[in-house]
């Protein structure tokens, strides 16, 4: 039993070796064209391959292989075929292959029978790969770059013939690697041709020269696009920047900077361009200080060309910050699908195509309309990363959905379109002008109920106000009464008038008395604080009264005590007072 097991695991073993080998089948170079572009800061290596298999069976697939030391430089890779772009994904190492070596299998996407050959176009991007030597200057010192890679086709078949060409930025060039093939005409650099190459061959190749090219690399891109279903998809890119050149030595001199730009600035970034979708309008560029109105654009087929200028030119070492945006129109970037009309589609570039510009991180933000829901990003490269986060702005509950992706080493091959699908129902589109209409309403309501109450107040105090005048002239005729019966005592009239004027003050008393009842009834529904002041002026009024009735009571005697006569007059005085100063803070309260 164990030796029929151990059979069928070596059947299977042997049966997943020879469909390996017929997938990847069994290739050789029999030519090669390897050109390495240096006039700008990315090193682009292109690769045109005359491919033959070499085996006995049909092949649709070949292996691709970066080493190492080139590997962690890598932005970009692309394979063509008659301008025909295939399939690359990361596989692992072949067998007798450098462990530490990166490996991509391309998908030719047809077969190709034994002996039969096709020809492939390989696209390589590298960034980071040119060192400034020295590593300061002067601002009038020439810049001078090393660069450093594989002299010859990394590859892990064998190669039959391979030439090599390297396209340079200037004719200044101070050392480079040599052999019996090298020849340097103008700015460029032959090697070979050189035959019957090994596979995964390795030799240094170093060119220290003079390049001028703008060095400038954004340490970090955010982008945020904000989706709006009203109409508008709002794109917006906040940008760090550094030139990654050789570094300002000493002073700077803008006087001889605008004097003689090229002798005094020939390795400064003076602008930027970069190019927008061609769709995009209301264009602004702005950084702390607030708007750079040095900026133009001008319309081309591919797009919209955004030149860009900042405040300073940037010199080795130094750094900027700012940031664009612009508005494009949701109908031509925001499409739903046929079979669902619930799920939108969002195609939108990754990034901007920023020209011989490299970006170290580049983070999107795609900032949903609230309610999205089931969120699926599509990009034809890997995504480092991608996360969700919430975004709360105005007339917002739960927040917007915002998805946030993250990749490193991006370059201008990458500002391709991807998309982000979602599900939203429109009904969601209404909440916001249900709030909007809400808020309005409830602001016209309150402002309905306030003038009313407002306007109530006011014919409430008006009564208020015809009450109390009422109070006043029924105590200013008490104050008369008081007076007349006063006069009298003071005059020391006879009894017949003392008893007439007791009489009218007994009549006028009842009378006041039942008005100040009423007043303040009155006055309780439309301000207590005034009717309970009101009902302590009739409390007084009755101690006046009573203190009026005790004097009257002495005078009428025949041989009133004089002492006496002055307390009850003292006492009449004090409860007319305090009558009076009542009747008066009650005027000054209203």
């Amino acid at each position: 039993f164990p030796f029929v097991m151990m059979h069928r695991t070596l059947c299977l073993l042997l049966v997943a070796a020879s469909v390996a080998t017929a997938l990847h089948g069994e290739w050789a170079n029999l030519e090669v064209g390897y050109a390495i572009d240096l006039s700008t800061q990315r090193a682009h290596h292109t690769l045109t391959i005359e491919l033959a298999n070499s085996g006995d069976l049909v092949a649709s697939v070949f292996v691709l292989a970066v080493p190492a030391s080139e590997a962690r430089h890598l932005a970009f890779a692309g394979v063509k075929e008659k301008e025909e772009s295939l399939t690359l994904t990361p596989c692992a190492p072949l067998d007798g292959a450098p462990s530490d070596a990166t490996f991509y299998e391309v998908d030719l996407g047809h077969e190709v029978a034994p002996e039969e050959a096709v020809t492939v176009v390989v696209d390589l991007v590298f960034t980071h790969t040119m060192t400034p030597l020295p590593a300061e200057i002067g601002q009038s010192d020439r810049q001078l770059v090393v660069f450093t890679g594989n002299l010859h086709f990394f590859s892990p078949y064998q190669t039959g013939s391979e030439t090599v060409k390297v396209t340079l930025p200037s004719r200044n060039v101070e050392e480079y690697t040599t052999d019996d093939t090298t020849e340097l005409t103008g700015e460029t650099l032959t090697y070979g041709p050189y035959e019957d190459m090994d596979p995964y061959t390795l030799k240094e190749l170093r060119v220290h020269f003079e390049s001028y090219a703008g060095f400038a690399v954004i340490t970090h891109l955010l982008r945020e696009i904000e989706v709006s279903h009203w109409g508008n998809v709002a794109v917006e890119d906040t940008v760090d920047m550094i030139h990654e050149g050789a570094k300002l030595r000493g002073p700077w001199s803008r006087y001889d900077y605008q004097r003689n730009p090229s002798s005094y600035g020939a390795n400064a970034v003076r602008d930027f361009h970069v190019t927008l979708p061609y769709l995009a309008s209301d264009y602004y560029y702005r950084d702390e200080i607030g708007n750079i109105s040095t900026s133009r654009y001008t319309q081309m087929e591919s797009g919209v060309d955004l030149n860009l200028i900042p405040r300073f030119p940037l010199f080795g070492g130094w750094k900027t910050t700012f940031y664009y945006g612009y508005n494009l129109p949701a109908q031509y970037f925001l499409s739903t699908n046929h079979h669902n009309s619930a799920q939108f589609i969002l195609n939108v570039t990754f990034a901007d195509v920023w020209r011989d510009t490299t970006i170290d991180k580049a983070t999107v933000k795609v900032i949903l309309p609230e309610g999205a829901s089931d969120i699926e990003t599509f990009a034809p490269f890997d995504i480092e990363s991608t996360t969700f986060e919430k975004r709360v702005t105005y007339l917002d509950t739960t927040g917007r959905p915002v998805l946030v992706l993250t990749k490193k080493n991006v370059v201008h091959e990458h500002a391709v379109y991807f998309q982000v699908s979602y599900n939203f129902s429109l009904l969601s589109m209404l909440r916001e002008p249900f709030f909007l209409i809400t808020g309005f309403l409830a602001f016209f309501l309150a402002c309905m109920v306030y003038v009313r109450i407002k306007s109530i107040g006011v014919v409430s105090q008006e009564g208020v106000y015809d009450i109390v005048k009422r109070l006043g002239s029924v105590h200013d005729e008490l104050t008369k009464v008081y007076g007349a019966l006063e006069y009298a005592l003071l005059k020391s009239s006879s009894r017949e008038t003392l008893d007439r004027a007791q009489t009218r003050l007994e009549e006028n008393i009842a009378k006041c008395a039942c008005e100040i009842t009423k007043i303040g009834a009155e006055l309780g529904t439309l301000n207590p604080s005034l009717a309970e002041k009101t009902r302590e002026l009739q409390r007084l009024e009755e101690e006046r009264t009573k203190a009026y009735k005790a004097l009257l009571k002495l005078h009428l005697k025949a041989h009133p005590p004089a002492d006496q006569i002055a307390k009850a007059q003292a006492l009449y005085e004090t409860a007319k007072d305090r009558a009076t100063r009542k009747i008066h803070e009650i005027l000054e309260d209203f």
